[in-house]
């Protein structure tokens, strides 16, 4: 790398001195990232002294036309996707009470024996660790106090007690209330746990607006959205008025804080038995036969797609605010209001979307399900899920009939994936454990969930709901927020270089690409998901921006300047390899909608309302190589068969 460069240099020399020179290094640093794939965060200091003399060359902003195709990008070839959880890769036992060398093992065994000592109740006891890592922790709970014992995940801090991230998660996660496809939060009061003591978030100084500000929770009477002014046209009165707005908010949380004392926060999750999307994939990958790819079938693929999918829906149309029957139940499935109503969407981006974040959920029955003999349900023929839904009206009664047969039909399956008799001659798996079921409601589409378990998206540490024309430095702060592998061309895009060095200036919040955060960044990240989950691969790094198909690029010639002389309208896409031949076994749809889910621009991606009607829609495709038998018996080998905890 360009950036290892002779000589010692002095501690205090090397490094930025200004918010100009913090410009320089930190688009130096995306370009290296767009080059070779080393992300910003694996710089060190010294790294950073030593390559001075190349990145303080960084004109900001750079008069050039940015980029996207690097210059002298190292050579990729997908890299198999092996991750798994860390209980598999040997972590420490937490509850060996005796510390070694190691501190972070040593905090978290501390936190393991305090957790226990405040929490543990006649009702409310510790089962063991789920996992650690980064600055986090995740513990197995189990509440005796009603008939049936429930399991909880809870979230700890390793730095302390006192934790603003998991409370500022705790504040998006309550904005996703009941949405289907996202964890719940648990309240303490329904596991006997202690409450939690109130939160009060430090106002920003990257952001002096009020909270509420525009944020869509307006009466649903208003036609439209407020509009919101760039900053340019904002008078020296306003800037004023909004500057002394902070010092007032600021002074007021600082009576508050003193207020309130010292706190214990953690949150409480739904506990879901499946693990999470990187275990499944790990586990598929390890069945890869000679061409190193495990093939999925198309009706599980479009499944989990409908899943994620409708996980970026509740981000933008949270179903507390959107469903129709948000009074009445807890459980309510993402979708795209009326037109009518889109204005009031939120701008909810979760910048860590990835399949370490991606929980595997249950299957969903009717309300009173009872499983079948296998002798009734063979002799009830297949249901067309199409039969299966609510009326235009939304009535019920004949929908009834078909619905209670398409359930006969899989009590039959129920049976047929745990029968043990001798008259099962198939090849026989590990049996799967015994899952709940979650209640199946009128609202999905078809067999959405019948046939798959729901995914369901969690770890909202991150996730932000941000505004338009805000200053610079507001869309700065978030460029490396994420794990490196998903970040998106709205934090490494070139774009970036033509954004001033002035942390106050509006010119972030006016472009196209850099720092256009928004729904469009979901659903890059859930493509992306699904690109390592097809391929088994793990994310391309560098990012490989391809050439659109049915262009002819001569050896030789820069790509950038051939494409805006000839095709630039053309969008760019960074999805390698879907298309290429290798997995033509996939619907051409569903691999297309996760190739313009790449798009470098994200104005050109599909929204999530168009993709929400096409998966809608996928599910319900049959293909001549996938019975229900195979699909059925891939669904119980890798989905249903977890040990049971």
């Amino acid at each position: 790398m360009a950036a290892n460069v002779g000589g010692k240099i002095p501690q205090d020399e090397g490094l930025p001195r200004n918010y100009y020179e913090k410009t320089q290094l930190r688009n130096y640093q995306f370009y290296v990232f767009r080059r070779i794939g080393t992300p910003p965060r694996a710089w060190t200091d010294e790294a950073i002294k030593r390559a001075r003399p190349q990145w303080i060359q960084m004109a900001v902003p750079r008069p050039a036309r940015p980029a996207i195709f690097a210059r002298d990008r190292a050579p990729w070839a997908p890299t198999p996707y092996r991750n798994p959880s860390a209980v598999a890769s040997g972590m420490p036992d937490l509850d060996d009470p005796s510390f070694g060398r190691d501190p972070w093992v040593n905090q978290a065994k501390f936190m393991v024996a305090n957790s226990k000592e405040y929490f543990n109740s006649a009702t409310f006891q510790y089962q063991k660790v789920l996992g650690y890592g980064g600055l986090g922790l995740a513990l197995h709970y189990r509440y005796n106090g009603d008939q049936e014992p429930k399991d909880v995940a809870m979230k700890l801090s390793l730095k302390s007690w006192e934790a603003d991230d998991l409370r500022q998660e705790e504040r998006a996660m309550t904005k996703l209330a009941g949405a289907v496809h996202t964890v719940q939060l648990i309240e303490p009061h329904e596991v006997g746990a202690p409450p939690l003591a109130p939160y009060y978030p430090y106002p920003n100084g990257d952001d002096s607006s009020s909270p509420g500000e525009s944020s869509g929770d307006e009466s649903i009477d208003r036609p439209i959205r407020p509009i919101r002014g760039s900053r340019r046209d904002r008078t020296p009165a306003e800037r004023y008025r909004r500057a002394m707005n902070l010092e007032r908010r600021r002074a007021e949380w600082s009576w508050m804080i003193n207020q309130a004392g010292p706190r214990k926060d953690f949150l409480l999750l739904e506990y879901l038995e499946g693990g999470d999307l990187r275990m499944l994939i790990s586990k598929i990958a390890s069945t890869a036969g000679p061409e190193g790819i495990a093939r999925i079938p198309n009706r599980v693929l479009w499944a989990l797609w409908l899943c994620l999918v409708r996980a970026c829906v509740g981000m933008k149309y949270p179903p507390r605010k959107f469903h129709p029957e948000r009074f009445d139940r807890r459980d309510l499935i993402e979708n795209a209001p009326p037109a009518r109503k889109r204005w009031r969407a939120k701008n909810m981006v979760h910048f860590d979307i990835d399949p370490t974040n991606i929980f595997v959920g249950n299957l969903e029955r009717p309300a009173g399900f009872v499983e079948e003999s296998e002798e009734s349900a063979q002799e009830t023929p297949t249901p067309n899920p199409d039969e299966v839904a609510e009326d235009e009206d939304g009535d019920t009664a004949e929908v009834q009939a078909p619905l209670q047969a398409m359930m006969t039909y899989f009590s039959g399956l129920v049976q047929r994936w745990t029968s043990s008799g001798p008259a099962n001659t198939r090849r026989r798996e590990p049996e799967p454990r015994k899952r709940k079921y979650d209640v199946y409601q009128r609202d999905r589409q078809g067999n959405e969930h019948i046939f798959v378990p729901k995914l369901k998206l969690g770890d909202f540490g991150l996730a932000e709901e941000i505004k338009n024309y805000k200053r610079n430095d507001y869309y700065v702060r978030r460029r490396a927020s994420g794990k490196t592998w998903f970040y998106a061309p709205e934090q490494f895009g070139p774009e970036w270089e033509q954004i001033p060095a002035n942390p106050d200036g509006p010119e972030a919040g006016e472009d196209l690409v850099a720092g256009n955060y928004g729904s469009p960044m979901n659903v890059w990240a859930i493509a992306l998901t699904m690109w390592v989950l097809i391929t088994q691969s793990t994310p391309p790094l560098p990012p490989q921006p391809q050439i659109p198909p049915g262009v002819n690029i001569p050896q030789g010639v820069d790509i950038n300047v051939a494409l805006r002389q000839a095709h630039p309208d053309l969008p760019i896409s960074y999805c390698p390899l879907l298309m290429d031949g290798g997995f033509d076994y996939i619907d051409v749809d569903l691999r297309t909608a996760i190739y313009e889910c790449m798009y470098h621009q994200p104005t050109y991606r599909p929204t999530v309302e168009q993709l929400l009607l096409q998966a809608q829609e996928g599910i319900g495709r049959r293909y001549a190589q996938e019975s229900d038998e195979e699909v059925n018996d891939w669904v119980k080998t890798f989905m249903l068969s977890a040990p049971i905890h």
